[in-house]
């Protein structure tokens, strides 16, 4: 009982960032390091964003709470559109169809690892450019480190800090 009741109160605390984030006014960028542990710098994964068409963020994530964060901390920007996948099967056919302009891609999914996932991204020449960063509450070194030698290209941790979000954001899509 003393388990769930402190994650209902982990839960309205992060509604209530959710909620405070959404009411205050879009801070300039200033310099900020991406969140969690990463590998490399982020400002290299993408080529500088054009006028064009806006950019897609695919999501690979079975938690509600955490698509959520994602997609309010992504709306606030207006140039990237966020699309969800809730299995790792889904996560790669949405990559195919959708061409993202990133992955983020949650480490532990229902039906088939995060590493697994990467490692079909990486071996499907549709799919092998993709930058992808892993996105996990698991924040093991041994894991981390896995994950970037594999090729990811950061590792953020959860819960999400969110200004460190919106700024690497920022770095990857350019203000």
């Amino acid at each position: 009982l003393a388990t769930i009741e402190d994650a209902g109160r982990t839960l309205l605390a992060l509604v209530d960032r959710v909620l405070a984030l959404t009411r205050e006014p879009q801070a300039p960028p200033a310099p900020h390091r991406a969140p969690g542990a990463s590998g490399g710098s982020a400002s290299t994964l993408l080529p500088p964003p054009s006028a064009g068409p806006r950019h897609r963020l695919l999501y690979i994530e079975d938690n509600a709470v955490n698509a959520m964060i994602v997609r309010e901390l992504v709306a606030r920007r207006g140039d990237i559109e966020t699309v969800v996948a809730e299995t790792g099967e889904e996560g790669l056919r949405q990559a195919v169809a959708l061409q993202p302009s990133l992955v983020l891609l949650d480490m532990q999914l229902p039906d088939i690892g995060g590493p697994e996932v990467f490692r079909r991204l990486r071996a499907d020449p549709r799919t092998a450019a993709i930058p992808c960063i892993a996105l996990s509450a698991n924040v093991m070194q041994a894991d981390i480190q896995a994950a970037l030698q594999s090729g990811m290209a950061a590792y953020w941790t959860k819960p999400l800090d969110f200004r460190g979000f919106s700024q690497s954001l920022d770095d990857l899509f350019g203000p």
